[in-house]
């Protein structure tokens, strides 16, 4: 009866090892990729941009400010979200962690077309129409991209 048992722990136990093993498979793996000391793996210093100044307005009003700039001397950044249409005005790190879903999604090149940015950037903000839209962008390597119209 004792070897019965023992033999029955010992199956039990080889499966689930088995299953969990198999799970684990299933996980997405943790990269032991090191990060280029520059900045992060996807966008290098600060998003790989220096100065991000976004101002639309929605007939005539002002309805969104995003700004972001780096100061690489002090290692610093300045960050402030205004959403007059969300009723919100973050700064600092509030604005960052806003700032940061807005990078992630409006994923930002100097050779994307100008439409194709404006586009996904009123997508995110859940902006149909607009009277203004003027976009400054300063990447790392010190070449920009600016974006004027209106409506």
């Amino acid at each position: 009866m004792t070897t019965i048992f023992a033999s029955v722990l010992l199956i039990v136990g080889c499966g689930n090892n088995n299953k969990s093993s198999v799970e684990s498979r299933d996980e997405p793996t943790i990269s032991a990729e090191v990060e280029d000391p520059a900045g992060s793996l996807f966008h290098g210093a600060g998003y790989g941009l220096l100065d991000f100044d976004l101002e639309i307005d929605i007939d005539g009003k002002d309805a969104i400010d995003i700004e972001y700039k780096v100061d690489k001397k002090n290692d610093t950044f300045k960050a402030e979200y205004k959403n007059n249409i969300e009723n919100f005005d973050l700064k600092d790190e509030d604005a960052m962690n806003a700032i940061n879903e807005f990078f992630m999604d409006v994923k930002l090149a100097k050779d994307r077309p100008k439409e194709q940015v404006i586009r996904e950037m009123l997508e995110y903000l859940n902006i149909e129409d607009y009277s203004k839209f003027d976009l400054e962008v300063t990447f790392d390597d010190n070449t920009t991209f600016t974006v004027q119209e209106s409506n």
